[in-house]
């Protein structure tokens, strides 16, 4: 095979060229991202005495931190990038923990990324029968219905895939029970503890009247599961205009999860992204070297 003689000047060249090019785009596509390093802590950690609130203002473009306090940022601890995430805690059935991202306007096609990573202190994480861990969501006027797609970590509403199916990843239709009804998308990956994990939903409203939507799930920088030819929604002025980081912990009704015995466990959202068009992993920043490649000194 034929060698390329490229001096070491153009090729220092040529590779910043690329790579500002690349930063460049890649900044242009994303519509928000936060590694949580410059969020305030105290908006995450403050809730009204008893808890049990919605609505709790949050900062920044964050506009709720759900309820009581089960969602806190977490500064100095378990982190993908940096030193700062945000902590789901679990301590008992229907534990919810979740923070409202608005989007300045509505989209019809949308990438939303999140590293996530579960840990349970003396224990196995349990995923109940299903905990919900990112939502694409519709918000609409008062009286109006809204459209929902959650991202689920858990075997919710699907007991029969096995003994592995309470960890496993899939994407479900979450609206009213009027509205198209696309099913859901499973992809088979089941979760261990105490590693970070990629996941990256993308969701394609269709054209109402036609079935031409689609969903996709994407973990580590690998498809696991698209579901295409989808009817999500019957008009346009549902859009995509809210995102959801964090969940609701559900066990079926059972009093606490287990293990542990304390019923106390946690999942990691760090480096929280949105596009329109695909994002993937974060990588380390070095450059290959380009194979059949001799670099000789002018």
């Amino acid at each position: 095979m034929a060698m390329i003689r490229i001096s070491v000047a153009t090729l220092c060249a040529c590779l910043a060229a690329a790579g500002a090019a690349a930063s460049g785009a890649r900044a242009a596509e994303l519509i928000f991202e936060t590694s949580f390093e410059r969020e305030d802590p105290v908006p995450w950690a403050v809730r009204p005495n008893g808890g049990g609130h919605w609505n709790i203002k949050g900062t920044g473009t964050w506009l709720s931190l759900g309820q009581d306090d089960y969602i806190q940022l977490v500064v100095n601890g378990v982190a993908h990038s940096g030193t700062n995430s945000i902590r789901h805690m679990v301590k008992h059935n229907e534990a919810r923990g979740q923070a409202y991202c608005d989007l300045d306007q509505g989209y019809d096609d949308l990438y939303v990324r999140q590293y996530v990573y579960f840990t349970c202190p003396g224990g196995k994480y349990d995923h109940g029968t299903g905990a919900k861990i990112g939502r694409f969501y519709s918000a609409r006027p008062s009286g109006y219905k809204n459209l929902d797609v959650v991202l689920v970590a858990g075997s919710w509403q699907d007991a029969s895939r096995g003994a592995d199916s309470n960890r496993s990843l899939s994407l479900h239709y979450n609206g009213p029970p009027d509205m198209p009804d696309w099913g859901a998308l499973y992809t088979g990956v089941v979760f261990e503890d105490n590693r970070w994990y990629c996941i990256e939903c993308h969701v394609k409203l269709n054209t109402p009247g036609q079935s031409d939507g689609l969903v996709e799930i994407f973990v580590d920088g690998e498809q696991r599961g698209r579901k295409e030819n989808l009817n999500i929604r019957a008009d346009t002025d549902h859009k995509f205009n809210r995102l959801l980081a964090g969940g609701w912990w559900s066990n079926g009704g059972s009093a606490e999860c287990t293990p542990p015995a304390d019923g106390v466990q946690y999942r990691y959202i760090d480096d929280f992204a949105v596009s329109t068009n695909y994002i993937g992993p974060i990588e380390s920043g070095a450059l290959a070297a380009p194979k059949a490649l001799m670099v000789t000194r002018p």
